[in-house]
């Protein structure tokens, strides 16, 4: 019977344990923010881990610009990154981050990962047959701009600022 009780308590501890756990937040890995030179496609070596892409980890700390295109010499998306080219302080003020899907290849800042692709383009309205897209995804996961052509960078980043919760970043900083 004693060992019917501990055997029982054991369990309720263990119990209580994983509830008590799962109010928990678990911290979030942070990205590497280090800006990459435009039309640099990365090289991975034989030996890297790749990290699977999830896209609720950028929720309520950033700004995804995703671009998709077909393959790395299709002209929008050369175009797209000349455009933002020169634009990466802006870009990380506002907290965003690129994410390039071309073809099976996924980068977030030049960085590569690993995700579903197709579930990606069916997530944010993409044709499986595009051969160019472009949506930006707000910090609250919400899809703000929707484009099949490349976009200027002053056009995102008024659409950016306009936002509430930008706006209340720029007052939060300046106080």
């Amino acid at each position: 019977m004693p060992s019917e009780i501990s055997n029982h308590l054991t369990a309720t501890a263990s119990l209580t344990a994983v509830v008590i756990g799962l109010g928990c937040e678990q911290p979030r890995p942070t990205l590497d923010r280090t800006p990459i030179a435009p039309n640099v496609v990365p090289v991975v070596q034989a030996n890297t881990t790749l990290v699977e892409l999830n896209m609720y980890d950028f929720a309520w700390s950033n700004r995804p610009l995703l671009v998709f295109a077909d393959g790395p010499d299709r002209q929008a998306l050369v175009e797209q990154r000349d455009e933002l080219a020169g634009y990466r302080d802006a870009l990380a003020k506002r907290d965003m981050v690129v994410v390039e899907i071309l073809g099976e290849s996924i980068t977030v800042d030049g960085k590569p990962y690993l995700a579903d692709v197709e579930d990606l383009k069916k997530r944010y309205g993409v044709a499986a047959d595009a051969g160019f897209a472009v949506r930006l995804v707000g910090k609250d996961t919400g899809v703000k701009l929707r484009r099949d052509r490349p976009v200027a960078v002053e056009e995102l980043l008024a659409l950016i600022d306009a936002m509430p919760m930008r706006r209340q970043e720029i007052r939060d900083r300046s106080r």
